[in-house]
């Protein structure tokens, strides 16, 4: 039988955070390459001009490899929810470092707060 998707990613973070199987991460990037891209279009898409797409997209791959380390397969939640989530709060995070102290900031915090905030109910 085979694995399905998430179980296969899982089991790929647990390699890489056990044994530090950099193949496993690799893996893993390569696999969700395509969802990661495709998340970070979408968030962009929601936020205004002084928000570059390759920056969001950079801060995803942030938080996506944050949450290949962090993750804890105990706590019963899905690694791609984790791993939405540490990209959500990477981009923030980005938002906030290259935009200190501008009024703007914030209300880009604002909408992508409300953006996921609206995607999030649906799941």
């Amino acid at each position: 039988m085979e694995m399905k998707k998430s179980e296969r990613r899982i089991a790929l973070v647990v390699r890489y955070q056990e044994i530090r199987d950099i193949r496993a991460k690799e893996e893993l990037v390569e696999d969700m390459q395509s969802e990661i891209k495709a998340y970070a279009f979408r968030l962009k898409s929601h936020l205004n001009n002084c928000v570059d797409y390759d920056e969001v997209l950079s801060d995803c791959y942030l938080g996506f490899l944050n949450a290949i380390d962090r993750f804890d397969e105990n706590r019963r939640v899905k690694f791609e929810t984790y791993a939405y989530r540490k990209m959500e709060w990477a981009i923030l995070d980005g938002i906030r470092e290259r935009n200190p102290g501008i009024r703007q900031a914030s209300e880009l915090e604002r909408k992508l707060g409300q953006l996921l905030y609206d995607h999030h109910s649906y799941d």
